[in-house]
């Protein structure tokens, strides 16, 4: 990862990229060359705006088990968690998003964000730009709404994940203040 320190001329979001094994490091690297065209990549994830988790079948296996491949990444994870970072979850090679009950208590709530797919080489440039519109999104400073009658009304069906809608809720909320936008968390 390149870590240079100044925002891009873009001035988009410092990201971090981390693998969660060794099925997702060559996908990690084709990540961070796709979006280092746009972003600042941290070779830390403590200083990043946000983490990318690049998640391969090896996963929940490898958040029991420990290690160094271990600690980096599930650090990175709780860190990200903790401290309310954008949070990516990127899947690779076929594999599922983890269960939030196979993972340890510090970073289940990973299993309930839904990932972007990465399953083939033609997938990638695709994934990349959702990522660069996900953060340029969630990055953008709050704007006063210019009329008061645009407000929104956001709800999500139980079965779909409630991590997508709150980052719809949060950029609108940021676009049109909060008193416009109505987030919905009991869902229907």
């Amino acid at each position: 990862m390149r870590d240079t320190g100044m925002p891009n001329a873009a001035g988009t979001t410092e990201l971090a990229v981390v693998a969660s094994g060794r099925g997702a490091e060559a996908w990690t690297r084709q990540l961070e060359v796709e979006l280092h065209r746009t972003h600042n990549l941290s070779s830390s994830p403590m200083r990043a705006d946000g983490l990318v988790v690049v998640i391969d079948n090896s996963f929940p296996n490898l958040m029991k088990q420990g290690g160094r491949k271990h600690d980096e990444c599930f650090e990175a994870i709780r860190n990200a968690l903790d401290a309310g970072k954008m949070l990516l979850p990127v899947t690779v090679g076929n594999a599922p998003m983890p269960e939030s009950g196979k993972l340890p208590s510090a970073i289940c709530a990973i299993g309930e964000f839904q990932a972007l797919v990465i399953n083939r080489e033609s997938d990638l440039p695709g994934v990349a730009a959702r990522l660069v519109v996900a953060t340029r999104t969630l990055s953008r400073p709050y704007v006063p709404a210019k009329t008061a009658d645009r407000r929104v009304f956001i709800s999500y069906r139980r079965e779909d994940s409630w991590y997508w809608a709150s980052l719809l809720a949060r950029a609108l909320t940021q676009r049109l203040g909060a008193h416009n936008v109505f987030f919905d968390i009991g869902s229907i």
